[in-house]
């Protein structure tokens, strides 16, 4: 089987495992715990958690000592306060944002700016079972525990590139290590997209890469040594998804989804380069409540050569 179809069935394989099951499922493995884990636990990023044989017995104490109490209330009161916030922190849920696939590593970025890094065995059609997996190693980005939003693994030029608080970083992919000199880190990134004409191989020269920084888009070389900037140009609007494919790139920004053609623009007929496509969904409000509701964020991809999908709604 091709390893591009095997890394793709991974993932959605995988994610698939992580869908919440309908209430009825629900209800029936609520005595048996039988559900099946998620992709965070799978993983090993939580464990399920344990059971409080003594969840009761604290209400009933609880409730004494308010009864008992009078002087010392409002402190007890507090100290509950405190004592809850803290444990809500201590369990705070550890979820995978964003998954990235080369041969049988895994690249998982979370919500709270870690990376983790995971060597798998081989998944074939035949099993159901999970595949096994041993963790490598695991890097804090060190952004205010800001959730890792993309991950790009490029084995050809050993890189990983890393979108975390509008960041865009580069570390290397056998070690998960930030790259020195010649690679810098791009600020004031919204989204970035891989240039998928270029082949995601072991023996790629180079990678393109495309970067939206809010109304300006830039078209990056990447190679082992060096990222050069190749070609730059303004948009209308901010950029909120983006999808890149040889000459031309698919974006959606606030008002609009388009398509560009870059030749065109490096010729100087910026005007006739962009192709509007469909409105983007607008914030509505609701005429109940008359609170602001905010569409979900808009989403473009490569599904073939010059070839693009999008969402519209969900």
């Amino acid at each position: 089987m091709d390893p591009k179809f095997t890394n793709a069935e991974y993932i959605l394989r995988t994610l698939a495992v992580g869908l919440p099951v309908d209430d009825d499922l629900k209800r029936h493995n609520k005595d048996t715990d039988t559900r099946r884990q998620s992709l965070t636990q799978r993983l090993g990023l939580n464990s399920p958690p344990a059971k409080d044989k003594g969840k009761g017995k604290g209400k009933e104490r609880d409730t004494e000592t308010a009864g008992s109490g009078n002087s010392g209330g409002d402190d007890d009161e507090g100290d509950r306060s405190a004592a809850k916030k803290a444990l809500k922190k201590q369990h705070k849920v550890t979820r995978a944002e964003c998954v990235d696939v080369v041969d049988n590593n895994v690249y998982v970025g979370t919500n709270e700016g870690h990376i983790l890094h995971y060597a798998v065995s081989p998944v074939t059609v035949e099993t159901e079972e999970p595949p096994e997996q041993h963790f490598v190693c695991t890097i804090d980005m060190k952004l205010g525990k800001k959730r890792i939003e993309q991950l790009i693994a490029l084995p050809g030029q050993d890189k990983l590139v890393v979108l975390c608080a509008s960041t865009l970083s580069f570390y290397s992919l056998s070690e998960l290590r930030p790259v020195g000199s010649g690679m810098p880190p791009i600020r004031g990134v919204s989204c970035v997209a891989l240039d998928e004409r270029v082949p995601r191989s072991a023996d790629a020269e180079y990678a393109g890469l495309c970067v939206a920084c809010l109304r300006t888009v830039q078209i990056y070389r990447l190679s082992k040594t060096e990222l050069r900037l190749e070609q730059e140009f303004a948009v209308a609007s901010s950029i909120g998804s983006i999808s890149h494919y040889g000459n031309y790139v698919c974006l959606a920004d606030t008002e609009t989804y388009k398509i560009i053609d870059l030749h065109k623009v490096r010729r100087g007929a910026a005007d006739d380069a962009q192709l509007p496509l469909l409105p983007t969904q607008q914030p509505q409000k609701d005429p109940q409540s008359g609170k602001i509701i905010r569409p979900p964020r808009p989403s473009t991809l490569v599904v073939g050569p010059n070839e693009f999908m999008f969402l519209t709604a969900s």
